[in-house]
């Protein structure tokens, strides 16, 4: 393995953000174009190994991916599985469909889903519901597909909805709501989160939530919510 194998760490240095872009457009043509490559392996196999196999990986960061050293050979493996859970199979469909609500900043729909995930006694929709409004407003455009110009979901000033921080402006309101999430699902948005960070190390251009909705569309179809 060690031969034949080279960490992903050499690509996801700890870079402040500002700085992404930046390194991304010194680099040469050929390096971005194989960084965007690597990007779409590493994405495709989470997706596939979160929607089609429930399996979560809880640590997911560059140093647990490695990648074949050979050119032409671009398969990666993720290693490093200490810390996983899966979503509970009664509860996984109303998390895919929780997954493309969040996609598409469906307020509405993702504030059903969180209270259905939180144990613990009834807390207020209504005020849920706003707080979850206000999030989705600031993160996914809210107009229609003609309204937006595009047909895939974009932030409200266009380009691609920063899933992360969506995710974690959520993850401030469940707690300031007084939610609590099932454990397993606590842990699958976390990690979804991470995976927008880590192939945005390799191409900050990358479309997560755009490229996400095809593999919902594929593995989750028994969610009963074909949105895309």
């Amino acid at each position: 393995i060690a031969e034949g194998f080279k960490e992903l760490g050499e690509f996801f240095q700890k870079i402040p953000a500002e700085k992404r872009v930046k390194r991304h457009m010194s680099e040469s043509l050929e390096k971005r174009q194989a960084n965007s490559r690597l990007a779409e392996v590493v994405f495709s196999a989470v997706m596939k190994m979160f929607l089609r196999d429930n399996f979560i990986h809880g640590d997911l960061h560059g140093g647990n991916v490695i990648r074949s050293s050979l050119p032409s050979n671009a398969k990666v493996t993720i290693i490093d599985a200490g810390v996983v859970t899966s979503i509970a199979p009664a509860f996984q469909p109303r998390f895919h469909a929780f997954l493309q609500d969040l996609c598409q900043g469906r307020p509405g729909a993702i504030t059903d889903s969180l209270l259905e995930f939180h144990i613990g006694p009834p807390r207020d929709r209504g005020a849920l519901l706003r707080d979850i409004e206000e999030t989705c407003a600031r993160w996914v455009h809210q107009g229609s597909a003609l309204e937006r110009g595009s047909l895939l979901p974009t932030a409200p000033g266009g380009g691609p909805v920063m899933l992360g921080d969506l995710i974690g402006e959520i993850l401030f309101k469940v707690q300031r709501q007084k939610l609590h999430l099932r454990g397993d699902v606590a842990s699958t948005i976390v990690s979804m989160s991470l995976v927008e960070g880590m192939v945005k190390q390799l191409d900050p251009d990358f479309d997560v939530v755009g490229s996400a909705l095809p593999y919902f569309k594929m593995y989750a179809p028994h969610s009963g919510l074909a949105k895309l």
